[in-house]
């Protein structure tokens, strides 16, 4: 996407999540996700308060993905027995697709 697009939330997190898998979440910065942006920090400063508030972003996102589909899991009828191992393949399948990203 070129450096002049805009900056919206779809494309801050999508940088946000890159950076964080290539960094992990606690050496990921603000200006790292800039750079990947092809923005200056200040600009992405004023879409985001701080680092924590991009992971926050970043996890909010994965739970609105995941969630849905492990409440279906959770809501079938049965013991947890049955639903648990369910649940695990689900999230497991789901990391391994987006690892692949």
């Amino acid at each position: 996407m070129p450096p002049d697009a805009p900056l919206t939330r779809q494309r801050i997190l999508a940088a946000a999540e890159a950076v964080i898998r290539r960094f992990g979440p606690t050496k990921a910065t603000v200006v790292d996700v800039a750079r990947a942006l092809g923005v200056s920090h200040a600009a992405l400063y004023r879409h985001v308060a701080n680092k924590a508030q991009l992971r926050d972003l970043v996890i909010g996102a994965w739970m609105e993905t995941v969630m849905p589909p492990l409440r279906a899991i959770a809501n079938q009828s049965g013991p947890g027995a049955q639903t648990a191992p369910a649940a695990v393949r689900y999230l497991d399948q789901h990391q391994t697709s987006q690892s692949r990203r």
